[in-house]
């Protein structure tokens, strides 16, 4: 659907934006809807594929959590986002590992 405005691209969405700043607030209220319904699907593939990655590392013998992997995904949140990329990336961790601590325990107290 265009609202014969500009286009603008991220990695994995396109956003359009209204031709005017008198956009009807219910359809842009709609699309933030459908974009917040991709951020979830996105998170729940991230989910399973750290669920993966998390199992082939015990298996290995290894940890469940790699803290230098998980600072490198803090610091890409915040350049983006400041502060609140710092915790906008511990919330997703702690979704992609959480519900696993019981599911997927550390080999040897690890």
């Amino acid at each position: 659907m265009s609202h014969g405005g500009n286009v603008k691209t991220s990695p994995a969405i396109v956003i359009e934006e209204p031709a005017n700043d008198k956009a009807d607030v219910s359809v842009v209220r709609q699309r933030i809807d459908e974009i917040d319904q991709r951020i979830i699907g996105l998170i729940h593939t991230r989910k399973v594929m750290s669920q993966q990655v998390q199992r082939t590392r015990i298996d290995a013998g290894g940890q469940r959590v790699e803290p230098i992997r998980e600072a490198a995904i803090t610091k890409n949140y915040c350049a983006p986002f400041g502060e609140a990329g710092s915790a906008l990336a511990a919330a997703l961790l702690r979704i992609c590992r959480g519900q696993h601590a019981t599911q997927l325990p550390d080999k040897g107290g690890r």
